[in-house]
């Protein structure tokens, strides 16, 4: 059952909800009997690099040298591998983003020791001008945005503990206040605890390439939303006992995953993990499968393959980072890279957890934590 239309009303909401299915996921029928064949080499590497962002033209990336005093960003292309662009800014940035038209970048920082602000700034990558902003910080808000197309952004805002949670359109650097809807599209829930601490109750949050559909979870509920109105598209409801840690969009928005767990995922015991992938105009269930997501995950642009990233073991000394590729919907298992062994050790959860994305033309993958690495992605013939 699917949320659809223009914000609906608390009856409307709960009527919708009850009719929502009980079990995880619907089954997909079909299957394919002829995986494709994948190959995944290793072309480029920035050994003292995370990524920040991947252009939506699938061109560029930003990366933060970590190694560098003050931790500057610079702007790399692919395939030619030159720096196009780098910079400094008045503190270490926690947040890059591309806009859509891929030659402005959106970045986000704390301020000063002492003060209530962070800062943002707009960089024009050709020309190198910037625009910045303040902000208010508190304490008890989580403020995420999310760069759109002609110096709009989409404002996330959070409280601590959850209340009156909100999504906005924004215009850029007035912060001139377009539209504003509540974050959550059903009543939220109690807050939750386990062994004495409060679980989290907002997860995922992922933005299609072409910044149309914005996709995020809360509670046990996965919601799409067009981003030039915030109109809920649809939404999923997944059984009290899961939530859903990482949510994927395809280049486009035709496709949608999410990685459910069970509570678990929180406590020193065994885990159980699910993936679904949905047609992201409708949220109709395109395929399901026993994966272990939460780590992350992340849909190539036409939507056929999903890269899975998991801790597997190594020797007794190391942990071993690891993507695994897969075919949707039938879920058979491509390829697999290693993204680099990490040593066992008080720091191994600090240093062992990367992020993964697909380019949007499809010609790389991205692997991201500690060093990037670039992967380029060659499908051949049916195996």
């Amino acid at each position: 059952m699917i949320l659809c239309g223009d914000q609906p009303s608390r009856r409307e909401v709960l009527w919708l909800c009850s009719a929502l299915p009980s079990l995880p996921f619907a089954r997909a029928m079909t299957r394919s009997t002829a995986p494709a064949n994948l190959k995944l080499s290793l072309v480029f590497e920035l050994p003292k690099a995370d990524l920040r962002a991947l252009s939506p033209d699938g061109l560029k990336l930003c990366v933060q040298d970590w190694a560098e005093s003050g931790h500057p960003l610079r702007v790399v292309e692919l395939g030619t591998w030159r720096t196009v662009w780098a910079g400094r800014f008045r503190s270490a940035a926690f947040l890059a983003k591309f806009f859509a038209d891929s030659q402005t970048l959106f970045v986000e920082g704390p301020g000063w020791v002492g003060s209530n602000v962070s800062w943002q700034t707009v960089v024009n990558l050709e020309t190198g001008q910037r625009t910045e902003h303040q902000h208010p910080f508190l304490p008890t808000e989580i403020v995420e945005h999310w760069p759109l197309t002609d110096g709009r952004l989409l404002v996330c805002v959070q409280h601590t503990p959850p209340g009156n949670d909100t999504l906005a359109l924004v215009e850029f650097p007035s912060y001139r206040e377009i539209l504003k809807v509540p974050y959550a599209v059903v009543p939220r829930e109690p807050i939750r605890m386990s062994n004495g601490l409060r679980l989290p109750y907002s997860f995922g949050e992922a933005i299609s390439d072409d910044r149309v559909v914005f996709v995020y979870s809360f509670d046990h509920i996965v919601v799409c939303r067009r981003t030039s109105d915030l109109r809920v598209l649809w939404t999923r409801r997944v059984p009290p006992q899961l939530h859903c840690p990482q949510v994927a969009v395809s280049a486009d928005g035709r496709c949608v995953a999410a990685a459910a767990v069970d509570d678990s995922f929180y406590q020193i015991q065994q885990q159980a993990y699910e993936i679904a992938v949905y047609d992201g105009s409708a949220g109709a269930t395109i395929a399901l499968f026993k994966l272990s997501g939460s780590e992350g995950i992340a849909l190539s642009p036409d939507g056929k393959l999903i890269a899975v990233v998991a801790l597997e073991r190594g020797n007794k000394r190391e942990v071993l980072p690891t993507v695994h590729v897969h075919e949707v919907p039938s879920g058979a298992k491509l390829a697999s890279v290693v993204h680099g062994a990490v040593k066992r050790g008080r720091h191994q959860w600090l240093t062992s957890h990367i992020g993964v994305t697909f380019t949007s033309d499809g010609r790389y993958m991205v692997t991201s934590g500690g060093a990037t690495r670039v992967w380029s992605l060659e499908i051949g013939r049916p195996i």
